[in-house]
């Protein structure tokens, strides 16, 4: 995976998850997009499992997004 060009941080019960933001063209499925400072990126979308705490519904079912 390539380096992300900023990370998004969420308060959840279990403490701070980080986000990597990629840019669009570097990852397979660019589904969810978000506006960031440094332009448009994407989450990296995976198949969902216990590691996935964030989950999305896309066009192509549910998946989890990765985080760090």
């Amino acid at each position: 995976m390539t380096t992300p060009i900023t990370y998004q941080k969420i308060q959840t019960a279990k403490g701070i998850l980080r986000v990597p933001i990629y840019k669009v063209s570097d990852v397979k499925d660019s589904s969810l997009r978000i506006y960031t400072g440094k332009g448009i990126g994407c989450y990296d979308l995976v198949s969902p499992s216990n590691v996935t705490p964030l989950r999305v519904m896309t066009a192509k079912g549910i998946r989890g997004i990765r985080t760090i």
